[in-house]
């Protein structure tokens, strides 16, 4: 181990053992306070203190004892045998020798824009252990072979600098300030909690300090192996693969999966939407905000990471030609689609046949929402387009279409309504092309075919207006999303993020991961609760922040929900629902 290795072990121990000693040494003088109280005050007079210092002593030991327990080490993704992939194997092998460093024993794969290291070993860590590699799929997919060559050497670089041997160091003294901050903070009333703080604040600066001199130190080990200017190209590749990932997912297959439907080769797809629209991809790219450093920032910020390079030789000592989803046999490809989207009770179809059939849904699917306001304006149930056209011959056509422009008819609500009729009518169809969805249109629609399905109750369409996280229902924890025409409770179950996460930033994440999707209908293969507006006869939002809501339902129940104090949320849920509440009718 390197002097610089052996200074920040010294360093991540002496910062662990430090929270320990100052947790127990504050737990046990609040004790003495209040064994100072009782003496001084009495049992009676003394019980404010007494009951404030109980509060935090146990906050903080059950969170020091919950943060000792072992934790199983997960790796996730797909593992991936030496036999499934060998070229893929001898790729990583090699980079790890020219490194000069032990190889990877696991290799895994995900479904993430990213590539990890870690190594699992005794005494938390700092012996040579197990050694895991995750590479994401659309790293492979969309990256060439010097570029990859590039990351994995950057990961071993991790290897050669020993930095994995401090992953675990550190995050167990991030686990034990994320657990006892857990449970002490619905205390934030109490000012004998408050001198924990300033210690989680200085180990999260220091922490990520060290984290970002390791990035670097990584960067130009792998530098010497695949060339600086493979390394730069890879750092710029971040974010235009991931930009990519999630406009591919987002325009070409999360529409049909509400539906049942999942096309086949759901990678490769990716693949080839890379191809066909790389540059367009790449002005995407452009267009993403640039955030600022953070003082508590893993990685340094791209400009720092790329000027660090300056300098240092652009080529590297090996010559990589081809693409690197070549590294992986077509058939494998095929295999990882269940780590992209869930397989399960869904038909897989073939491109053209998803696209026309998942672009047709989701057109019906807007048409039924439409539907569904028009019942409500013109009194026809169900819903017809000629209603709208009689409405119109009568005079009362420009009254309904200022309605229709209204927040609550759905956006293109109209052209969903021809357009499924066009379907319907055998009038139109969508041809799959990987420079878009090509709607196609011949003659003769019929309108007699432009009729919604009874209506009965809105559903959960359109994205999500405001999230938060932690809010109790029903003796529940759910994240709530706010969307135009209910509330949508989705459960943690299923969807939290990796355990290496603190417990206070469990929440952000899976916040996060909502807000990337934006769209509640991607959530139905979880367990959620729909809590339409239309079954509301009454409600009242009591308190902004954090939010307490009362609303009374058909039924005559009356029902509470409610946010954790120091609530984790997106926007102003509490502003945005009176908003939707007032358009109803209902709120107060």
């Amino acid at each position: 181990m390197s002097r610089g290795t052996a200074v920040r072990a010294a360093i991540a121990l002496g910062l662990l053992a430090g929270f320990y000693v100052y947790a127990l040494a504050w737990a046990v003088g609040i004790g003495l306070l209040a064994l100072w109280a009782v003496r001084s005050f009495g049992v009676v007079l003394s019980l404010p203190v007494t009951v404030g210092c109980g509060v935090v002593a146990f906050g903080v030991l059950g969170g020091l004892l919950a943060s000792l327990r072992k934790v199983p080490f997960e790796p996730g993704g797909r593992p991936l045998g030496r036999g499934e992939a060998p070229e893929l194997w001898e790729f990583v092998e090699e980079t790890a020798r020219l490194a000069g460093t032990r190889p990877p024993d696991e290799i895994h794969l995900d479904e993430d824009v990213n590539a990890w290291v870690c190594e699992v070993g005794g005494l938390l860590g700092l012996l040579p252990g197990t050694r895991h590699l995750m590479i994401g799929l659309p790293f492979l997919s969309a990256l060439p072979r010097g570029e990859l060559r590039a990351i994995v050497a950057h990961e071993c670089g991790h290897y050669v600098g020993h930095h994995t041997r401090l992953g675990p160091v550190t995050h167990r003294a991030q686990l034990a300030i994320g657990r006892v901050g857990e449970r002490l903070r619905r205390q934030w009333w109490n000012p004998l909690a408050w001198p924990l703080v300033p210690y989680a604040v200085v180990f999260g600066l220091v922490a990520t300090a060290v984290s970002r001199r390791q990035e670097l130190e990584a960067d130009r080990a792998a530098a010497g192996i695949a060339g600086a200017d493979a390394m730069r190209a890879a750092l710029r590749a971040l974010r235009v693969v991931g930009a990519g990932w999630d406009f591919y997912l987002g325009a070409y297959v999360s529409h049909g999966l509400p539906h049942g439907l999942v096309p086949k080769g759901v990678l490769t797809g990716f693949q080839e939407m890379w191809d066909h629209r790389r540059e367009f991809v790449a002005r995407l790219e452009t267009g993403l905000p640039i955030e600022p450093p953070g003082v508590f920032d893993t990685h340094p910020h791209l400009g720092v990471r790329l000027k660090a390079l300056d300098g240092l030789p652009a080529e590297g000592t090996v010559d990589d030609e081809g693409e690197a989803r070549d590294l992986l046999p077509a058939t494998l490809w095929e295999a990882c689609d269940g780590l992209v989207v869930d397989l399960d009770g869904r038909e897989r179809v073939e491109w053209a046949a998803f696209t026309t059939r998942s672009y047709a849904a989701v057109q019906r699917e807007i048409a039924e929402d439409a539907y569904r306001f028009l019942a409500n304006e013109t009194g026809v149930n169900p819903p017809t387009l000629t209603s709208v056209l009689w409405n119109y011959e009568r005079g009362r056509g420009e009254a309904l279409l200022a309605k229709l422009a209204g927040p609550l008819f759905p956006s293109h609500g109209l052209a969903a309504i021809v357009l499924s009729a066009a379907y319907d009518s055998d009038a139109l169809y969508y041809a799959h092309h990987w420079g878009g969805a090509l709607r196609l249109m011949r003659q003769g629609v019929r309108l007699s075919a432009a009729v919604g399905e009874p209506v009965t109750d809105p559903t959960p369409t359109g994205g999500f207006d405001d999230l938060a996280a932690d809010v109790t229902y029903r003796d529940t924890d759910w994240d709530m999303a706010v969307t135009v025409h209910g509330l949508l409770l989705i459960p943690f179950e299923g969807r939290q993020p990796p355990k290496g996460l603190s417990e206070t930033g469990r929440p952000y994440q899976r916040l996060r991961e909502l807000v990337g999707r934006n769209s509640p209908l991607t959530y139905t293969r979880h367990e959620t609760l729909w809590l339409p507006y239309a079954h509301w006869t009454s409600a009242h939002v009591e308190n902004d922040k954090p939010l307490r809501l009362t609303f009374e339902t058909r039924d005559g129940a009356r029902h509470t929900l409610g946010e954790h104090y120091a609530p984790m949320r997106f926007g102003e849920p509490a502003r945005l629902l009176r908003t939707r509440l007032a358009a109803y009718g209902i709120g107060r």
